[in-house]
């Protein structure tokens, strides 16, 4: 079997899809309804000015929680084959390896993506007719500000936040209990123990006040480089992260440790 046929591929994600209907449609209402209570709760007056030239209040909200939900879909990447049951209904699908991985990938990242954004306009209808009952004139509605929070984000904010996406795969990739909580607190640990170390083996005794005044001036001279390293770098340990999930995706067996997919 060829490791990549774009057809095939297509109809086991289709099927997939179909398979996972119901929880997609229970997990989306979820979703709106809770998007629909941030609003209400946050941010009903905006609806009523079309003068209003800033995103309301409750966008903020919904980007966080959107967010949120996204690094937590992430995590789950294996959810299904970590049982017994899934694992051999999977591996026994008509499709390569890589098209099972590409599949589970994009089903817990970019799918879960748009069903928030459909979430988010579902709940705005819903709270748009609720005013239209209440006797209430809508001047507009926010799907367009929330939709340009996320085209508009900084380049290096994206690519960050695909990092830790990448990140969240790869421990769904790893922890069999609990990924996306297993997960954070790793993250957490890193950023407490490791970063200041790494900080403190950059910071070498023999440099002086002057050696760094040269680096920070190249810094300040070098803007744009330096900032498209940190880009590419990003990027990287992105496409590095995905590439070791895969590892893992490939090498797991019906039986695996208890806790790990190692």
């Amino acid at each position: 079997m060829n490791s990549f046929e774009m057809s095939r591929f297509a109809n086991f994600f289709k099927w997939h899809v179909a398979t996972h209907k119901s929880e997609i449609i229970r997990q989306t209402g979820y979703a709106a309804i809770a998007m629909f209570l941030i609003i209400r709760i946050f941010d009903m007056g905006s609806y009523f000015s079309s003068m209003q030239s800033n995103p309301p209040i409750h966008i903020g909200f919904v980007t966080i929680a959107i967010v949120f939900a996204m690094y937590v879909a992430a995590a789950s990447v294996f959810k299904d084959i970590n049982k017994k049951e899934g694992y051999i209904n999977l591996s026994m699908a008509p499709a390569s390896v890589l098209e099972k991985y590409l599949t589970l990938l994009i089903y817990c990242t970019v799918l879960p993506f748009l069903l928030l954004i459909l979430s988010y306009f579902i709940a705005e209808i819903l709270n748009v007719l609720l005013f239209y009952i209440e006797g209430n004139q809508v001047q507009r509605i926010f799907i367009i500000d929330l939709l340009k929070v996320f085209v508009k984000t900084e380049t290096e904010i994206t690519l960050f936040g695909i990092f830790y996406m990448s990140l969240y795969v790869l421990g769904g990739s790893i922890f069999r209990k609990m990924p996306f909580l297993s997960t954070s607190a790793v993250i957490i640990a890193f950023m407490i123990f490791v970063t200041p170390w790494l900080g403190s083996a950059l910071l070498s005794p023999t440099m002086d006040i002057e050696d760094y005044e040269h680096v920070f001036k190249f810094i300040g001279e070098n803007t744009e480089l330096v900032r498209w390293a940190v880009r590419i770098a990003v990027l990287l340990l992105s496409i590095l992260n995905f590439y070791i999930s895969y590892r893992i995706f490939k090498r797991m067996q019906v039986i695996n440790n208890k806790w790990i997919n190692l």
